[in-house]
């Protein structure tokens, strides 16, 4: 049984990400009707080696490729609805400072297939890289926001394109960039037009 445990909690672990919360998965084997003492759980994965704990609620994978492993023996069905569950979990656990995991709950809502949760979340989190500073991140999920756009039309899409238009007007602006910042104007000015 204990294998079986062992199995299912890195299984789980694996759709969360390579650094996982111990509160989550709990949340998470509670939730799905696994009953299992997942801390114990997580203390025995510690003593084979495929995790390692960082804090008293944090533990993570010890390899990527074991993180990998764990997460390919998931059917793609399946992998889909444990995302899904783990945003919802976020959004409940993390609810009163949603800011800081913003991208990370915005990323398991595109993976559940979920671009109507993932993309304002995505949005959030884009702005707040750029407000604190780390517009490589900004960058990053602009180009995320972007491939999604793809998916959507209608009024929804004319706001996100919207909201990466002052995005990226706002990267510019912080590295002093005038001629490009000027160029992102010119567009928001065009889209409104458009609307």
């Amino acid at each position: 049984r204990q294998g079986e445990h062992l199995r299912q909690l890195l299984q789980l672990a694996s759709v969360v990400d390579e650094r996982f919360s111990a509160r989550l998965l709990a949340r998470m084997a509670r939730d799905m009707e696994m009953p299992m003492p997942v801390f114990a759980v997580l203390e025995a994965l510690g003593r084979t080696g495929l995790i390692r704990r960082r804090s008293d609620d944090t533990y993570e994978f010890s390899h990527s490729m074991v993180r990998e492993a764990a997460y390919d023996t998931i059917l793609q069905s399946e992998r889909q609805r444990l995302h899904g569950r783990v945003a919802e979990i976020m959004e409940d656990i993390y609810s009163e400072n949603l800011e800081d995991q913003a991208a990370s709950i915005a990323h398991h809502w595109a993976m559940a297939g979920e671009m109507d949760k993932a993309i304002p979340l995505a949005v959030r989190a884009m702005n707040g890289f750029v407000e604190r500073g780390e517009l490589e991140q900004a960058e990053e999920w602009l180009s995320r926001v972007e491939r999604w756009l793809r998916e959507i039309t209608g009024s929804a899409r004319f706001l996100v394109d919207w909201e990466v238009l002052r995005c990226r007007r706002r990267i510019y602006g912080v590295r002093a960039d005038l001629v490009r910042e000027v160029e992102e104007l010119e567009k928001m000015s065009v889209l409104a037009e458009e609307s």
